[in-house]
This record gives structure tokens, sequence and C-alpha cells, in this order.
């Protein structure tokens, strides 16, 4: 009989083709050997070829852990043993490359579709194409979703709009996620159809493309929604003044309109807001205890300015002494 050698230890091989055997790998510590063919237990005096072993691959978790049937979702599978070159995910029986290797803990593997609709299946990971080590990752194929429509369509670029999305497939989960050109926000599951979003602010006016996603990786496209010229503040100069008030503040964005009512909120005390142009506004400060207050702009009752504007009162300094009290002139 023809026998295979992993180093000094020997099995039987089975024959294939004349110049083709097939063995079965005995175990082995991690590490390289050498295989050699042989007859009768006699080992060849060939120097044969070099086999590694290697440590079992372990998956612990997948993420996202659900996604749609139609396949494509990027998953990170984390877990240990993966090697570089060689490794290759497994999705219940359905094998697939792995597109991002990571380390040797962490490698991204994009699902393959699904026949027959939804389930759950095992994501396992081999270093050979052969041998598939122990997993914990579980992954959901779901059906797919649909975004029907959203309402409404249009809203000031300040962002705060509510909008409704009417959906379907969309499963009972949290991490619902709507995303509104490159920006994305949580999205609250109101029923099974029905998903609400509120618009980020944005730096631009236009169309910007919304998606919804359930695993918070695959978008499904929703339309169009346009973000108005309402008006938005992303600076202001100075950012102090004296407790006396009469310090003019200007603060520069974009969209605000020349021909609308401006105020100023400066620590509570509304005060009317002059325009420079459509990118910078002017408030005189009212006078104020020392410290720091908040500053809005507001048109007809219409936050314009985000979080992060404040002002600082400063006692009104005085001159007691100077030193020297002469010089050259």
């Amino acid at each position: 009989g023809i026998w295979c050698w992993f180093g000094e230890v020997s099995t039987i091989a089975r024959v294939l083709f004349t110049d083709v055997v097939e063995c079965l790998s005995p175990k082995q510590p991690v590490g390289v050997t050498r295989v050699r063919v042989g007859r009768n237990e006699n080992v060849s005096n060939t120097d044969g070829v070099e086999y590694e072993y290697v440590a079992d691959t372990v998956v612990v978790s997948v993420e996202p852990s659900f996604g749609g049937s139609g396949g494509g979702t990027s998953v990170s599978v984390r877990g240990s043993g993966f090697v570089e070159g060689n490794a290759r995910c497994m999705f219940g029986d359905e094998p697939v490359a792995v597109s991002s290797f990571v380390s040797t803990s962490m490698i991204v593997c994009v699902s393959p579709s699904k026949g027959g609709g939804g389930g759950e299946v095992l994501v396992s990971v081999s270093n050979n194409g052969m041998d598939y080590g122990t997993s914990d990752g579980w992954y959901m194929f779901d059906g797919e979703i649909a975004v029907l429509d959203i309402a409404p369509t249009v809203g000031p670029a300040a962002g705060g709009t509510m909008i409704v999305v009417s959906a379907a497939g969309v499963p009972a989960r949290k991490g619902l996620k709507c995303r509104f050109g490159s920006s994305v926000v949580d999205g609250v599951l109101i029923s099974r159809t029905v998903i609400n979003c509120t618009t980020p602010m944005s730096l631009s006016v236009g169309n910007v493309t919304f998606g919804l996603s359930v695993n918070g990786v695959d978008f499904v496209d929703g339309g169009k929604f346009e973000y108005e010229s309402s008006g938005v503040v992303l600076s202001m100069s100075p950012r102090s003044g004296s407790v006396e008030g009469g310090t003019q503040i200007v603060l520069s964005g974009h969209g605000l309109r020349v021909d609308d009512g401006l105020d100023c909120v400066i620590g509570g005390t509304r005060v009317r807001a002059g325009v420079y142009d459509e990118r910078r506004v002017w408030c005189l400060t009212p006078g104020h205890v020392a410290g720091k207050v908040v500053v809005e702009l507001y048109r007809e009752g219409e936050r314009l300015s985000g979080d992060g504007l404040s002002f600082e009162y400063l006692e009104r300094a005085a001159v007691e002494s100077v030193a020297p009290s002469f010089g050259s002139t």
C-alpha cells in the first residue's frame, strides 16, 4: 500500500490516479512539517514538500448580523486564526472569498445571495478552503426592503425636519438608519411600514439622495430630498466683550436673506439683527453680568444657528498704574 508521512507520523494514502494520491493529515502541533510518500510504510528518500499546520479558525461574531436575501452586504467577521491570502468565509454551505483582510482576528466578507428568501446561517472561516473552524457567528438573511415614499421632500438646510418614510419589508429591529446625502441619522420604527427620521443640518442647498437601512450598512434608495436655503449660521466673531454691552458681533453662514426679519437672542435677551449680506449679519450685545451666554439667531421663530455659539461677557478693564512711568521720546 501507499503511505503518506507527515514528519514522523504516517497515514494510509488513497490512490486517485497513477500520479496522484490523497492523504488525510494526522493531528500535529502548529508549525511546518514535510510530507513524503512511501510504499508499505517505507518512507521515500525524497525531500517531499512543506505542509503547514495552523491554528484552527474561530469565529466569535459577525457584524452586521443580518442583511438582505439578495446578498452584497459587507460583513465584518471577528475571531482568531485567520491567515492573510488564504482565509475564506462560508455562509451556511455557500463559500465566498474574503474582500478585505484586516488582521488575524478580523476579515470582511460579502454575503452571497440567498435563494428562497430569508433564513439564518452560521458563518465560518477556512484557511485552506476545506477545513472550517468553530463559529458562534450567526447571520440572518432578511427579505428585501423598499422605500415607497417620503414626506415632506423639502426642508430647511438648518435641519430638524421630521420625515415620514413609508416602506415595505422592514423587520421589527432596532438600528434603523436614514441617510441624507452622506449624513446618516437614526430612524425610529413606528410600525412595519412607517419610519420617522429627522433631517440633519446641511452645509449646502439642493437635492440629496435619501436612503434607508435596517443594518447600518446597506441603504435602499428612497428618492430625493431638497434642502432649501433657509439660512444657516456656522460661526461668530468676536466671542467676548464688555459687560456693559454694545459689542458688535458678526454671525456668518449662508442663506441669510436680506429681506427677512432676523433676531439675535443673547443670554436670553432678544435684539434686532442687522444684515450685511446673505452670508453675514450683526447684532449689538445687551448689557449682562460677567460670564458665558448662548447666542442664537432666529427668523420668525425658526432657529438658524446650531449648538456651540457662545459669547463671554468680561468685566471692563481699568488701568491702575504703569511701570515705568516715563520713557524716551
